[in-house]
């Protein structure tokens, strides 16, 4: 007995009462009427939602609405923690329109629309950095992901494919320099070509946490007499823990002397390409063989979408050069079969929230935004510094602000419990959730400015809170 298709007019009515729920958890944020974050024990949430599902009892628009209680409130103006966008409701909207088409973008015929948006946005991109020629790119799942697919694609330059199809064994050790500050997902990349532990030179960083680039030329040196190959340097632009924006300019300079590529890992910080104000923080990533951009933070779209761009799309072929003849006919280098180029087979529409953005809010109103959260973390870093006790892990480059209360009567050995406590009380009493980081041995708050809806006055009631906390505590 063939099974029914599925009634659109239960979609129309379960779309009616989510969009109902939805407008209400905005509002909610808006007016700070809920918390950031309601702490579940990971146990207990375990628990709750293992029961629902074998022995069910909510409805659609109560399900949903569990679901978004629990969750963690990005829309909040006090959600002041990770790196992750407040989505713009286009990208909601675009996302809901992907998740209904389905369409894989391994094959062109599996993705007419999205290939070609996909082209279009690395393109215009690679228009703001003043690449010309033939640059080109892919949309991949996430920055990490995209990081791993540059240097895959710097090491088979570097190699002209003898790695990928001969491995390790009868070459020289490969490195990739790269600053101490770098996310951790650079050593992974590594680690999982399997270039080991010396396949990472790490670089040391001023106090401005930027790589030191008066070191490059004595460290590339001394990892040459050692037999090992430089073959890609990664920049910040900028550091996941301080904001930091490397000197790419320099850096290229050095890169390009001896033949080394150079990847800009923007994944936070290259939106600032959309900026007229900031984009002097990517000068020399115009030199840089490839960049990573993730939308997905400060582009207001929600995850994953990020850009992995190439200066000349030749670079993109050779990365994944194998054949799949259920997929494609021949090995020609076809722009549209991004399948070719990209580790994922089946991959999701994610363009189509960055196509959205630009299209809908055009560049401008991107940079716009960015610089509006620049200039934030800017005036915040100055009311910490004007008060006196607090300490400044470095003078903001970005949106991403870091700092330690430091009062009078505290010993200096008991900062870093004093912070962790304090952060503790701030996501217990819900009105702010900043996050932790560490930085040279010592623990900061760390807040990233993502939320176009958090003011000053936001951050100075978090000041206010942060004062308030009772030392006795400790």
């Amino acid at each position: 007995m063939p099974v029914p298709y599925p009634d659109p007019a239960l979609y129309r009515k379960h779309a009616a009462e989510l969009t109902e729920i939805i407008f209400q958890y905005l509002s909610s944020c808006r007016e700070e009427s809920l918390p950031v974050l309601e702490t579940i024990p990971p146990e207990s949430a375990y628990r709750f939602w293992k029961e629902e599902l074998q022995n069910p009892t909510l409805s659609f628009p109560a399900l949903f609405s569990k679901i978004i209680q629990g969750s963690t409130h990005l829309h909040h103006p006090g959600y002041i923690g990770h790196q992750v966008a407040v989505p713009h409701p286009y990208s909601m909207l675009a996302d809901m329109a992907a998740g209904l088409l389905n369409n894989g973008m391994a094959v062109y015929e599996m993705g007419q629309v999205s290939v070609a948006m996909e082209r279009a946005v690395c393109e215009q991109i690679a228009d703001r950095l003043e690449w010309n020629g033939d640059p080109g790119g892919i949309f991949t799942s996430g920055g990490s992901l995209a990081n791993l697919t540059a240097l895959l694609s710097a090491r088979q330059k570097h190699s002209r494919g003898k790695y990928w199809e001969g491995g390790h064994a009868d070459s020289p050790p490969l490195a990739v320099m790269v600053s101490s500050e770098a996310h951790y997902c650079i050593s992974r990349a590594v680690k999982i070509m399997g270039l080991g532990r010396q396949g990472l030179v790490l670089l040391p960083v001023n106090e401005r946490f930027q790589t030191e680039v008066s070191r490059l030329e004595d460290i590339y040196q001394k990892t040459l007499s050692q037999g090992i190959e430089v073959f890609a340097f990664v920049a910040n632009a900028c550091s996941t823990a301080t904001g930091a924006y490397d000197d790419i300019e320099t850096i290229a300079g050095f890169c390009k002397k001896h033949q080394i590529w150079l990847h800009v890992d923007g994944a936070h910080g290259g939106a600032v390409l959309f900026s007229d104000r900031h984009r002097a923080l990517l000068q020399g990533a115009g030199l840089a063989d490839s960049i990573t951009v993730d939308f997905h933070k400060l582009l207001q779209s929600s995850i994953l979408c990020t850009a992995l761009v190439y200066r000349s799309i030749k670079d993109s072929y050779p990365t994944f050069s194998q054949g799949a003849r259920y997929l494609f006919e021949d090995d020609e280098q076809e722009w549209y079969q991004t399948g070719k180029r990209t580790f994922e087979c089946t991959k999701a529409m994610m363009v189509l929230k960055a196509y959205t953005l630009l299209h809908q809010l055009g560049e401008t109103s991107l940079g716009q935004t960015i610089d509006r959260q620049y200039q934030l973390a800017s005036d915040f870093a100055e009311m910490l510094i004007n008060h006196g006790h607090f300490q400044l892990a470095c003078k903001p480059q970005s949106n991403i602000v870091c700092f330690r209360y430091t009062p009078p009567g505290i010993p200096p050995q008991n900062y870093d419990l004093l912070n962790r406590e304090i952060r503790e009380e701030l996501v217990r009493g819900g009105k702010f959730y900043p996050v932790l980081t560490t930085i040279r041995d010592s623990l900061y708050l760390r807040t990233a400015l993502m939320n176009p809806g958090t003011t000053l006055d936001h951050l100075a009631s978090l000041i206010d809170q942060i004062l308030a906390f009772n030392p006795e505590k400790l």
